[in-house]
């Protein structure tokens, strides 16, 4: 520990002063267990510093170097964390319940066996990050680049990733209950075995996603581009896949029960062996599909009327639109 590091005394009667913290040096220092209920940091370099089972519920971190920092096992209820930066920091077991994290980074950020609710992520970047055993719940993720994410046996519920960046993220037979992806890019990302009923994937977009044996009933795929996903074995019944961009996907051995697929483009698609039971095909483009062994005949019947009606309009929109 270097001299001018603050000793945990020191930084005890500082927060106590209810003051706000600028500029201290904590780096590598044992702040183990410390009371810093509602403080205020601020440019507080804090690498590899230990706050171990450290009470920081209401606590505020601004423009703070916090790389290598140990957090294991503290509480943050209503805390916040602003232009930080956790490279390596380790939150092991720790509770999150409510508070706001903005335009934070981060690479190998150790979220493992966290409890998460609540908790507002925005605009923030974490590469490599490992969620491992956590559970998290109510919380959104918006605009946050989370690539390679890694999330064994985690259970997640109504937890929200907006316009997030999860490439080769993880999400391998784990459960995601009413969780969303919307509008997120999922590139090489890999949801094998899942349980994300209910899920919504709305206008998701990437290549080569995975869902193969994945429960996606009632999960809406409405505008996603998806072109070459797999979600052989996957249970899509009730599923929204309307006006989706699933070419060249393979559904084979999936069942689509009664799923909507109004609009759907899937060309060179894969059904072979698909239960199709009650599913909706009104308007899709499904050219060049391999439909052996499915059961096509159990397909919802056109409505051609309505196909007719809708071309009309479009061919009508067509002519009245003024030329540029």
């Amino acid at each position: 520990m270097s001299k001018q590091t603050l000793t945990a005394d020191q930084l005890q009667m500082l927060v106590a002063d209810h003051e706000p913290l600028v500029g201290l040096d904590l780096e590598g220092g044992n702040y183990r267990a410390i009371d810093l209920r509602n403080a205020r940091f601020e440019r507080v370099n804090a690498r590899g510093a230990i706050f171990s089972q450290a009470h920081l519920d209401g606590c505020s971190w601004i423009s703070s170097e916090l790389s290598a920092a140990q957090f294991d096992d503290c509480t943050f209820t209503d805390s916040m964390l602003t232009d930080c930066t956790l490279n390596g920091a380790s939150l092991l077991g720790a509770r999150l319940d409510h508070g706001l994290w903005l335009r934070c980074c981060g690479n190998d950020l150790d979220l493992r066996k966290t409890r998460i609710k609540g908790l507002s992520v925005i605009e923030s970047v974490f590469a490599r990050a490992r969620f491992n055993e956590a559970t998290m719940e109510s919380s959104q993720w918006d605009t946050c680049t989370l690539t390679d994410l890694q999330t064994a046996q985690t259970r997640w519920s109504q937890t929200r990733f907006i316009n997030c960046l999860l490439e080769r993220a993880r999400f391998a037979a784990i459960v995601l209950h009413q969780c969303a992806f919307d509008r997120s890019t999922l590139t090489d990302a890999d949801f094998t075995g899942c349980d994300a009923q209910s899920a919504s994937f709305y206008q998701s977009q990437g290549q080569r996603v995975v869902f193969k044996g994945a429960r996606l009933d009632k999960a809406i795929f409405s505008n996603a581009q998806m072109s070459g996903a797999d979600f052989t074995e996957a249970s899509l019944n009730m599923a929204c896949l309307n006006n989706a961009d699933l070419s060249d996907a393979m559904l084979s051995r999936a069942s689509l029960e009664y799923a909507l697929c109004e609009e759907l483009h899937a060309p060179k698609a894969s059904f072979i062996d698909a239960n199709l039971n009650g599913a909706d095909f009104h308007g899709a483009d499904l050219a060049h599909c391999d439909w052996r062994g499915a059961n096509l005949d159990a397909i919802r019947p056109e409505d051609s009327e309505r196909l007719a009606a809708q071309r009309s309009e479009e061919h009508t929109s067509e002519l009245q639109s003024p030329v540029l």
